[in-house]
């Protein structure tokens, strides 16, 4: 009978500390900062309907956006192109992100009166939440809370 021995320096013990740091480190980094998970933190304390309102007005904020989003998903595409010839053209691709801050400014055009309403939703919620969060905390809605907004990769 051939006996397995683990190599050297490698215990069970050992290999069990690196796989559980992994999943602390993996649970820390999903968390995100302060551990407020991925952005829902700022909706959890709204009731149903004020969720389905704030649901339909994202959903027709994208489907609104779209054509936008998409084209400056293209824009990126051809800035990307750009870059990686072998003799990048500086004007042409000053004049690429030019059309793409063009893109990004109608998008934001677009999406203040989206985040106003979203607001006007969220500031009926009730003002403290099961985590201690202020209504302040509720009503800080920032770019990145809007996946698709100009700025969020």
């Amino acid at each position: 009978m051939i006996k397995v021995r683990p190599a050297k320096g490698w215990s069970p013990w050992l290999a069990a500390l690196v796989l559980g740091l992994g999943l602390v480190a993996a649970t820390a980094a999903w968390a995100g900062p302060g551990g407020k998970g991925r952005g829902g933190h700022k909706f959890r304390n709204l009731n149903p309907e004020q969720a389905a309102q704030v649901f339909d007005l994202r959903l027709k904020f994208m489907n609104d956006t779209a054509s936008l989003r998409r084209a400056l998903l293209v824009k990126r595409a051809e800035v990307r192109t750009l870059f990686r010839a072998p003799e990048p053209n500086a004007p042409a691709i000053q004049a690429k992100l030019k059309e793409m801050n063009a893109l990004k400014a109608q998008l934001q055009e677009k999406a203040v009166p989206f985040l106003i309403q979203v607001r006007q939703i969220v500031k009926n919620a009730p003002a403290k939440t099961a985590r201690g969060q202020s209504e302040g905390d509720l009503l800080g809605m920032a770019e990145s809370d809007l996946p698709g907004f100009p700025g969020v990769s």
